[in-house]
């Protein structure tokens, strides 16, 4: 209900907001546009899944990037410090996770004629990502019946979700201008990407064992082509 109330109300001030408008709608030569996804009917409504502006050296030609940029860290404790039923101390025991992801995709866009308020484009547009993550895994065991202390293995997993991209973007759209400088907008349209997945590292280690086991997995390739759409809606203004 809130979602919908939500979607209601952006729509409703967009309607005001147009009736209230006169002159020019549209982006022209020297304006930069700022814009953020819009999803009325998903799971978060509003949402910035990059950063993208464009930059229009003319009516009808306009420079574009989209930059993303995502850090996340999470630590979790899987088992709490206790004493077992024999006296021997268990110790705390931790996972934690983290991931850098970067993404840059500069571009051009040729706008057509359109009307009043419906600016179509088509454009060309480089896309470029680069992912890396860690994972360090802590589990215990007695290293024997007759052992008198737990024994902690570390293991710590690297790349597992990285990767390396490189894509070029032939999109589609239009910018629907809902008052003066302020609009919405769609995409879709044909790609080709190469993505190299990030060599997986995995090292472990116990405590009572100063020797460190290594395993390297080396990581795939994928080649893709086809159509692409962006399913959420731009919502953005020109200044």
């Amino acid at each position: 209900m809130k979602k919908t109330i939500l979607s209601l109300v952006v729509l409703a001030s967009a309607t005001i907001a147009t009736a209230q408008e006169s002159g020019a709608y549209k982006a022209v030569a020297g304006n930069k546009t700022i814009e953020f996804g819009f999803t009325p009917l998903g799971g978060s409504p509003i949402s910035i899944t990059g950063f993208q502006v464009r930059s229009f050296k003319s009516d009808k030609m306009a420079y574009r990037a989209n930059i993303f940029l995502a850090l996340n860290r999470k630590g979790e404790i899987t088992q709490d410090a206790s004493v077992s039923g024999g006296g021997i101390p268990i110790p705390e025991l931790k996972t934690k996770t983290s991931s850098f992801e970067i993404g840059l995709a500069p571009g051009v866009e040729k706008h057509w004629e359109g009307t009043e308020r419906l600016s179509p484009y088509m454009g060309l547009v480089l896309d470029l990502g680069f992912k890396s993550s860690k994972k360090v895994v802590e589990s215990s065991e007695l290293a024997s019946p007759a052992a008198t202390e737990v024994s902690v293995q570390s293991k710590t997993t690297k790349g597992e979700d990285g990767f390396i991209r490189m894509g070029l973007m032939l999109p589609v759209g239009f910018d629907y201008y809902i008052a003066k400088h302020l609009y919405l907008g769609a995409e879709m349209g044909l790609g080709l990407s190469l993505t190299k997945d990030a060599k997986v590292k995995t090292e472990q280690t116990w405590t009572t064992d100063p020797a460190t086991t290594y395993n390297d997995q080396k990581g795939d390739s994928q080649f893709n082509f086809g159509p692409t759409v962006n399913a959420k809606i731009r919502l953005g203004f020109a200044f």
